[in-house]
């Protein structure tokens, strides 16, 4: 995933490591995000509803019901969806 914070807003794409693009996303206002340019296989209302509310509490570190969120030491970031039995793990690489 590349993120960067430009305008008042995080912007990014997932990509995977062959370099075929997931989607793209735009976290504008504080909570709120939306996935653009999806990737047919996981464009449907729930996966996307989960995957915006998943990136929007970890863009903006929201404490939010059912999510639990922790930094470890090594500048990791993991986000556990409880609900959903989903977990997320980002680490920033050095450029």
């Amino acid at each position: 995933m590349a993120v960067k914070y430009v305008d008042n807003a995080w912007r990014g794409s997932m990509i995977n490591e062959f370099g075929v693009k997931a989607f793209d996303f735009i976290a504008a206002e504080e909570g709120k995000c939306r996935l653009l340019n999806t990737v047919s296989f996981l464009d449907k209302w729930y996966i996307r509803k989960t995957v915006e509310s998943d990136l929007a509490a970890i863009l903006w570190r929201l404490p939010v019901k059912g999510k639990h969120f922790e930094t470890t030491g090594s500048g990791q970031c993991r986000l556990v969806n409880e609900k959903r039995k989903i977990e997320y793990l980002f680490q920033q690489i050095e450029p």
